[in-house]
């Protein structure tokens, strides 16, 4: 059975994909066990058990790799947490106010106009009608994407 069979029926039964490759796995090795005992003169026995240790080796290699690529893309993964924390994080940190106002970073501007509101704790400048939270700040001035904003405010 070829692994992606395996993991899409996992997905459908709402079973772990790694714990249903390891139940393969587990199966497939006691059915060796069958086979061999199993064995007449014949060989047939034998064919079944060489060919059931090949989907095994093949099966441990996959769940190797797919172990990697999970820890991979769950390092990468933006949890609801991290962008709420993101959000949160202040935004006089990445913009120097000076008794409360800013040079707007979003157009030229020769006199400060953009200012820090206290009640909604973003920046905000009504020259050019627009209002700014930590994540939107990286997006706008450092040109970032939203996952990388989110990751660099943790």
């Amino acid at each position: 059975m070829k692994p992606y069979y395996i993991i899409k029926k996992a997905e459908e039964m709402q079973v772990m994909p790694e714990a249903a490759l390891v139940m393969r796995i587990r199966y497939l090795t006691e059915s060796v066990d069958v086979y061999l005992d199993c064995d007449n003169d014949s060989g047939v026995g034998l064919w079944y058990a060489l060919q059931t240790m090949g989907e095994v080796t093949g099966l441990e290699r996959y769940l190797k790799d797919y172990k990697v690529i999970r820890a991979v893309a769950d390092a990468n993964t933006v949890t609801e947490d991290m962008i709420e924390r993101a959000r949160n994080h202040p935004v006089e940190s990445l913009i120097e106010f000076i008794r409360g106002k800013a040079r707007c970073f979003n157009h030229d501007d020769n006199n400060p106009s953009m200012f820090y509101g206290n009640k909604t704790k973003r920046a905000v400048c009504p020259v050019c009608n627009k209002t700014w939270d930590a994540i939107s700040v990286l997006q706008d001035r450092d040109g970032v994407s939203f996952k990388d904003a989110v990751m660099r405010l943790q």
